[in-house]
């Protein structure tokens, strides 16, 4: 019996075909991350939903993982690849249509700031974990100026509000 690299040995001389990524099936994977950002997670707090989401999505990678295992006969590592592939394939198109979209073709990015501040508030979170928040916001108003996006939706008073000469 002739093996090949899209065949798999099982008992009895029988072989059945690798898990492959087909052109088809990326490209729609692909789709599918761009519409659920366009027509589902660009609108509303989904932020608040975070725990949900992981949830689902940790039940779609193992349901896939088990259906793969289940009606295709391959074993456990090459179900776990396969389905790691998939969901890396629609989180990849996913996260790249949101920061795409957060950086040049929302109505707000024509505004000044740090440009990975117009893509997640994990930047201002991580330069916040000193506690001094103040400090950070006179800083990024001396350079950026008056109007400065430090989030995705956010901006924050003018660089006079942080003084601490009394009124």
């Amino acid at each position: 019996m002739q093996l090949s690299i899209y065949s798999i040995p099982l008992i009895m001389n029988e072989t059945v075909p690798k898990f492959t990524m087909t052109h088809s099936t990326t490209t729609i994977l692909i789709f599918t991350g761009l519409f659920s950002h366009l027509f589902l997670f660009k609108r509303g707090e989904w932020h608040m939903r975070a725990v949900d989401i992981l949830l689902f999505a940790n039940f779609v990678f193992l349901a896939s993982a088990l259906a793969a295992y289940i009606f295709s006969f391959a074993d456990v590592p090459q179900s776990l690849w396969f389905s790691f592939t998939i969901c890396g394939t629609y989180c990849s198109s996913l996260f790249t249509s949101i920061i795409i979209y957060r950086c040049f073709l929302h109505r707000l990015s024509k505004f000044p700031g740090p440009a990975l501040a117009r893509v997640t508030k994990l930047w201002h979170v991580y330069h916040c974990l000193n506690s001094q928040n103040h400090l950070l916001m006179m800083r990024i108003h001396k350079q950026y100026g008056d109007i400065v996006r430090t989030g995705k939706n956010f901006f924050p008073p003018p660089y006079d509000l942080y003084s601490t000469r009394s009124v």
